[in-house]
């Protein structure tokens, strides 16, 4: 008892988030640790991009509108879904009155995943406020899309009914 005591203030911190292997019981949401996942996830918000720069042709309501997709898009999907979009019998309900990114690490915050899932919000918005920073038209979409994005995955916003 002592040595394990010892362990974790060693640890600090470490206690209040466990490692992916003691949690992650969702099979629903294990795909999101792996590289393949964070990979396609980053390569799909620059080929975004690259559309939006090759219709548009202009920077700042390409990086505009790059952010204000990306909140929709990912708000309709890890605040929007409840339960299991796929109907796997070895849950049977579990879930169901989680949203999507509630189910995420056993709904532990502080998470990997979830960090990761909260700073490409605010990335984006330090990429866009480059381009967007004088024009008052754009900016309050990229604030708004960067805060829509980010509030709804804080900790306070925990099993709130959106």
């Amino acid at each position: 008892l002592k040595l394990q005591f010892l362990y974790f203030i060693g640890k600090g911190r470490e206690m209040e988030t466990p490692s992916p292997t003691h949690m992650n019981n969702n099979p629903m949401t294990r795909w999101l640790h792996s590289y393949g996942f964070w990979a396609l996830y980053i390569s799909m918000i620059a080929v975004t991009r690259l559309v939006l720069w090759m219709v548009l042709k202009e920077v700042d309501l390409g990086w505009t509108l790059t952010c204000v997709l990306h909140a929709f898009i990912s708000y309709a999907l890890l605040h929007g879904l409840r339960g299991a979009p796929i109907g796997d019998i070895t849950i049977r309900g579990k879930y169901d009155h989680l949203t999507f990114w509630e189910q995420i690490d056993d709904e532990y915050h502080g998470t990997v995943v979830r960090k990761l899932f909260a700073s490409v919000p605010v990335i984006l918005l330090g990429i866009a406020f480059n381009w967007v920073r004088n024009n008052w038209v754009l900016l309050p979409w990229v604030i708004g899309s960067t805060f829509v994005c980010v509030i709804p995955k804080l900790p306070f916003m925990h099993s709130k009914k959106t």
